[in-house]
């Protein structure tokens, strides 16, 4: 996650965003679905390395994303990303500002200083609060419509759902945005040339074909536990498939990861 895939496509997602002005519209839509799985692959990598690391020496360090990117609403990718950080939110400002046991108009006003304040947590910058903002206020409104509902949105297959995970995943990407770029000037130049500059993308092939086979594979195993699907192969009752499994593995990260000692993206954090 982290050496195949959040830090290839790292390479072209900073190649793209230090050049905003000489790329059309459809090349930065490109980019944000590309960051916006980066910045997936870097986190939860980052975190599975703790988490790792904690097991080897006999401590057992809580799952911190739950394949956020197959949320079917907003307050739903916040129950499945960084559960750190959101469990210390709703536990340190959520709660003692009286949470959802209260009115409706308070209730609103809390979600929106929780979400403003952990924008502001990442960094004094006007696109961090932005960020926090967008979230909380998808949140509000998601609330709204579904009512007690939202905790149960049905699972399986079926159109409202696939609307409705295209529609978050859409709102988290844009969000992204945001995120990744600190200057509300660049910021704005990439939204208006999303809307008046379409082109042929700007694609490298070399970095893409090198990070298809780890997005595959991140995307086959979290289809798998999404679906609490029986098939594993890093524990089959198979030795030879555990061992062939691994092997292929490391040779692949040796192969095809960035081993240039890139950086963790949340460190700046």
């Amino acid at each position: 996650m982290k050496l195949c895939l959040a830090d290839r496509l790292g390479i072209y997602v900073d190649a793209v965003y230090a050049n905003i002005a000489q790329h059309n519209g459809t090349t930065l839509l490109f980019t944000s679905i590309m960051y916006t799985i980066q910045i997936y692959a870097d986190f939860a990598g980052y975190s599975l390395m703790a988490i790792g690391s904690g097991r080897l020496l006999g401590i057992e360090l809580q799952t911190n994303f739950i394949r956020p990117y197959f949320a079917k609403t907003v307050t739903d990718f916040w129950r499945r990303w960084h559960i750190s950080l959101t469990t210390w939110f709703r536990d340190y400002i959520y709660f003692p500002l009286g949470g959802n046991r209260c009115s409706k108009a308070r209730w609103i006003l809390n979600t929106m200083i929780v979400f403003t304040v952990s924008g502001l947590w990442h960094g004094a910058a006007y696109t961090f609060i932005i960020w926090g903002a967008m979230h909380g206020a998808c949140m509000v409104i998601e609330r709204i419509i579904y009512g007690d509902k939202i905790k149960n949105v049905a699972d399986g297959f079926s159109m409202a759902n696939l609307l409705r995970w295209m529609m978050t995943f859409a709102i988290v990407n844009f969000a992204w945005i945001f995120f990744r770029v600190s200057d509300l000037r660049d910021v704005k130049m990439i939204f208006n040339k999303l809307f008046t500059e379409p082109g042929s993308p700007f694609v490298d092939t070399n970095i893409f074909l090198m990070a298809f086979i780890a997005m595959a594979i991140v995307f086959i195993y979290d289809f798998i536990e999404e679906k609490r699907l029986n098939i594993h192969l890093l524990s089959s009752r198979f030795m030879a498939v555990r061992y062939a499994t691994v092997v292929l593995l490391v040779v692949y990260i040796l192969a095809f990861g960035v081993l240039n000692g890139g950086s963790f993206i949340y460190f700046q954090f």
